[in-house]
C-alpha cells in the first residue's frame, strides 16, 4: 500500500521531459500523501488522480465489508496542497460526476502546476 507516490515522486527526474499521473485510492494516499509536498516544492506538476471510497476496497473484497480496520477517516483532498503550504503550486477540484471529470480533465493542461482531482 502506497507506493506510488513515492514512485510518482521520483519518476520526474528519470523523465523530466514527461508529467506525471498519479491514479491512487484514498487509504493508500492517506499514507504517503506527504509526498505532495516535497514534489510541490521541487516545481514538479504531477496530476494526482484520488479515488475517494471512503477506504481499502480491496481489502473489503478480501476480509469482508464489515471489518472496521478497512474504514478510513475521510479527509478534504483538495485542502491537502494548503495543509502542505503549496496551495499556489496546484490547483484542486472535488469531483463526483463523470461529466465534472471530462470537464476537469480539459483544464490539466498546463505543465507547470501540480492537480489534485479528487472525490
Amino acid at each position: 500500500r502506497g507506493s506510488s507516490s513515492p514512485a510518482a515522486r521520483g519518476a520526474p527526474p528519470a523523465c523530466p521531459d514527461r508529467r506525471v499521473i498519479l491514479i491512487i485510492g484514498d487509504g493508500a494516499a492517506q499514507l504517503t500523501i506527504q509526498e505532495m509536498g516535497s514534489m510541490l516544492r521541487d516545481g514538479q506538476a504531477p496530476v494526482i488522480l484520488l479515488l475517494n471510497n471512503d477506504g481499502y476496497t480491496v481489502e473489503r473484497a478480501i476480509h469482508g465489508a464489515a471489518q472496521r480496520y478497512n474504514d478510513i477517516a475521510s479527509w478534504n483532498w483538495t485542502q491537502i496542497p494548503s495543509a502542505l503550504n503549496a496551495a499556489q503550486q496546484a490547483a484542486c477540484w472535488r469531483v463526483t460526476q463523470a461529466s465534472q471529470l471530462a470537464e476537469v480533465l480539459d483544464r490539466l493542461v498546463r505543465p507547470d502546476r501540480g492537480a489534485v482531482v479528487g472525490g
